[in-house]
């Protein structure tokens, strides 16, 4: 049981198979990644739990970069926050409308 195995149970048991089918994975220095049609579970060095992210905040998080790029790690899973989903990351957070699939991301000043 390793914590990519136990984020993607709370994620299908929260959320629904939200992540789509299991599509391979790399290591880097920093982490490991679990990819999947839909999203990525990432497990960074000495982290408590694997996080994992999808849809719009998903892909964002990606185009920037993933870890790399300035939003950096991911701090926790997305959430609901009034209308919106939230994900909060080392240089900021980002935001999906689920209504509109509209996506912001705001940067730690």
């Amino acid at each position: 049981d390793t914590k990519t195995t136990r984020a993607v149970d709370r994620v299908n048991t929260n959320y629904g198979a939200v992540l789509g089918e299991p599509r391979g994975g790399l290591n880097t220095g920093d982490a490991s990644y679990a990819l999947f049609d839909n999203g990525i579970v990432m497990d960074a060095i000495g982290s408590s739990e694997a996080r994992a992210l999808w849809g719009g905040i998903g892909d964002v998080w990606a185009a920037q970069g993933f870890d790399l790029g300035p939003l950096g790690m991911p701090l926790n899973e997305q959430y609901n926050d009034g209308d919106l989903v939230r994900a909060d990351f080392e240089g900021g957070y980002a935001t999906v409308n689920p209504a509109t699939g509209e996506v912001d991301v705001k940067l730690a000043e």
